[in-house]
């Protein structure tokens, strides 16, 4: 029990390192550091196997250095192919130094799992280094090409994109294949960029790469094309999923499985007490689902049960549409935003128009037309100055975000000033499950079978509380809330499963338009439409033009579900910058070639530091 005690104690020790970013690690470029010239020869042999050899001229920067290391990924997980990790054993590693630096080397490989990199550390840690060195290092890689349909492919992160690396003043790269280079292409940028580099196969067929300047953190990734047949190993080299637990480390499970079935059998009927007395909406007794007591009649409540048929209603509840998307699942999503903005236009606050096949944008019309806090919140964030006739363009890029997140907000506190929830939805505990996933990965990695027989015996009533965790996510709501919740459920069922010859409506009542928003909240748009074109062909409802929408070609080419979709779009925050890891990239079935490539895309990487 000490020595578990100590090993547990030794988990909440590295979580703490871990945070504060303290944990021994691979080694990272010092300040001040520039690579003057780096030049890269790539030999692809008929075996396969990659010869490289790379001559770095290294300018350190202020401080005493005793040499640099040099990064190799050695393996990460494939994309294309589930379950298999792709590995480039390195081999036949050899460091000189023309400028008689210290070439002593040690290899050390970091990483775990399915990502490892193999670090080789050069000099004499014994004696320091003058202000500038040249190396080379050179060294055989094996797993490294690719088949493609016509032609096979050396597809290589040449410089591996990597924050802390120094900047490069002159790279040079050249990769000799078999039967000569059929074509060259070249990446630069953080990972993911499709920024492009010279490339070129010259008169010897050698495919050379004058990339130039290279930027702290920049990675490069070169494309070489090889005709088939020419390379014997040809394929990349997988292993299975390299994070999957060894029969080792399932040592000792027998002893502890009574232990197991105990918690295993308990936590869920213990969760199950739980939900039941907490979990559950409230309801008015006696009451019928979607009614609540007139003229401030008091009336019981209890939880509901979840087998109380809900009725079919034939027209939505009285309030706004966006309020209603988020009674009834607790989130709120573009699908809100999208009914709002066509529930504006129905009501001839805007007008949508079609700006080609699938780009729309929208124009001011009436802003007199705002009725509820929702449309005082989202039209001024869409139209700052609600000046009549501007229009935006639902094709620019994030053009609904920000007006969105207003929409979000006052949706919010509307439905919670109303008292609809007892307890409010919530986003699911991100950082809790972050956090619990680090504590599993660190008890594996760090405790081996021990920690791996904690992560076993305590699954069960993690997971139970990840499922009511989950399902407190919709929130609980109050007797009133779910009265209201009833409504807008029973006229979902009715959006969904009404057809042509069933259509109910008032004389002079455009449906379609007035039940819209409705449908594309529910995420019924496209069904919602198809029945009105239904009935409209047999005579249920008459045929109309709808004043809101102005179409191109024209009203029959309208497409409900398109426009739904491309203002959700349009909701949607603008796109991160991309990630500097190397990652896998398009995995080993992807190709520089075709447009397809993009720095950090391809197998392998190098990096370089000083120390």
């Amino acid at each position: 029990m000490r020595m578990l005690a100590r090993r547990v104690a030794a988990v909440a020790a590295i979580a703490m390192l871990a945070l504060l970013g303290l944990t021994p690690g691979i080694a990272r470029a010092a300040d001040g550091d520039v690579i003057n010239a780096y030049t890269i020869d790539y030999v692809v042999n008929d075996s396969g196997v990659v010869s490289v050899t790379a001559t770095i001229d290294y300018q350190f920067g202020p401080g005493e250095r005793r040499g640099i290391f040099y990064n190799i990924t050695t393996r990460e997980p494939d994309p294309d192919r589930p379950g298999q990790d792709m590995v480039f054993p390195i081999k036949n590693v050899r460091v000189e130094s023309p400028t008689g630096a210290p070439t002593q080397t040690s290899e050390e490989d970091f990483g775990s799992g399915r990502d490892r990199t193999k670090q080789i550390r050069i000099g004499d840690p014994n004696r320091t280094v003058d202000r500038s060195e040249t190396y080379i290092i050179s060294y055989e890689v094996e797993g490294a090409i690719r088949p493609q349909d016509t032609f096979d492919e050396f597809y290589w992160d040449a410089i591996a994109p990597d924050p802390d690396a120094p900047p490069i003043r002159d790279l040079t790269i050249s990769a000799r294949v078999p039967g000569g280079a059929r074509d060259a292409s070249c990446f630069i940028g953080a990972a993911g960029s499709k920024q492009t580099c010279p490339a070129q196969v010259d008169g010897d067929d050698i495919a050379r790469f004058d990339v130039g300047e290279v930027p702290g953190g920049d990675g490069i990734t070169i494309g070489v094309m090889i005709g088939q047949g020419l390379v014997a190993d040809n394929q990349p080299h997988w292993e299975p999923d390299g994070s999957q637990l060894t029969p080792s480390q399932l040592t000792g499970l027998g002893a502890i499985g009574a232990a197991f079935a105990v918690v295993a059998v308990g936590s869920p009927l213990i969760g199950r007490a739980w939900w039941r007395r907490n979990g559950r909406d409230e309801r008015f007794v006696g009451l019928p689902p979607g009614t609540v007591p007139t003229g401030g009649a008091a009336a019981a409540v209890a939880p509901t049960d979840p087998k109380i048929q809900i009725p079919v209603a034939f027209a939505p509840p009285k309030i706004p549409v966006g309020e209603g998307g988020y009674v009834i699942d607790g989130k709120i999503t573009g699908e809100e935003t999208a009914a709002t903005l066509v529930d504006l236009a129905v009501r001839g606050a805007v007008r949508i128009r079609a700006a080609g096949p699938r780009e729309y944008d929208v124009e001011l019309v009436d802003p007199a037309k705002m009725a509820t806090p929702e449309d005082r919140a989202f039209l001024p964030a869409l139209f700052p100055g609600l000046r009549v006739g501007d229009v935006i363009d639902l094709g620019r890029t994030a053009a609904l975000h920000r007006p969105s997140q207003a929409l979000d907000s006052v949706i919010t506190s509307e439905v919670h000033r109303h008292g609809w929830f007892k307890t409010p939805p919530r986003a699911g505990g991100l950082a809790g499950i972050a956090v619990l996933i680090f504590a599993v990965v660190a008890a594996v990695i760090f405790l081996g079978p021990i920690g791996f027989l904690a992560v076993v015996v305590l699954a069960p009533p993690l997971i139970t509380v990840m499922v009511i965790n989950h399902k407190l996510g919709r929130g609980v709501r109050t007797a009133a809330g779910r009265a209201v919740t009833d409504q807008v459920e029973g006229f979902r069922t009715y959006l969904a499963t009404a057809e042509a010859r069933q259509l109910r409506f008032e004389e002079g009542q455009d449906i379609f338009s007035r039940y819209l928003p409705w449908a594309i909240v529910f995420n019924l748009a496209d069904r919602w439409q198809g029945v009105c074109e239904e009935a409209m062909k047999l005579g249920v409802i008459p045929q109309y033009t709808p004043t809101w929408y102005v179409g191109s070609p024209g009203w029959g080419y309208f497409n409900a579900g398109l426009l739904a979709g491309s203002m959700q779009s349009a909701s949607a925050p603008p796109p991160p910058p991309p990630s500097t890891s190397s990652g896998s990239g398009f995995g080993s079935g992807g190709s520089s070639f075709g447009g397809g490539g993009f720095s950090g895309g391809g197998g392998g990487g190098a990096s370089v530091g000083s120390w």
